[in-house]
């Protein structure tokens, strides 16, 4: 197995250890706050869905209303004429 090179470290950094985080930049952009990020996330994404749920069901209830006022106004219509 072949080793890595060491690596080098910047002026200033005497006497610090070579990190994963600090030559890596997207490890360091991954950090102890991702998992609480795809947390919050799925909680925005239930919330949506709970409000399109919801809305469905008004709209759906609603449209039915209509829907029947239409068909018996249809059906007295059709009443009249056939009389």
């Amino acid at each position: 197995m072949v080793e890595d090179p060491p690596r080098q470290l910047m002026p200033g950094d005497k006497g610090k250890q070579m990190t994963k985080s600090s030559w890596c930049p997207s490890f360091r952009s991954r950090g102890a706050d991702s998992g609480a990020t795809a947390i919050e996330y799925g909680i925005v994404a239930a919330l949506l869905a709970l409000g399109i749920f919801g809305g469905a069901v008004i709209a759906g209830n609603g449209l039915e209303t209509v829907f029947d006022a239409v068909a018996t106004t249809l059906f007295d219509a059709i009443a009249r004429i056939a009389e």
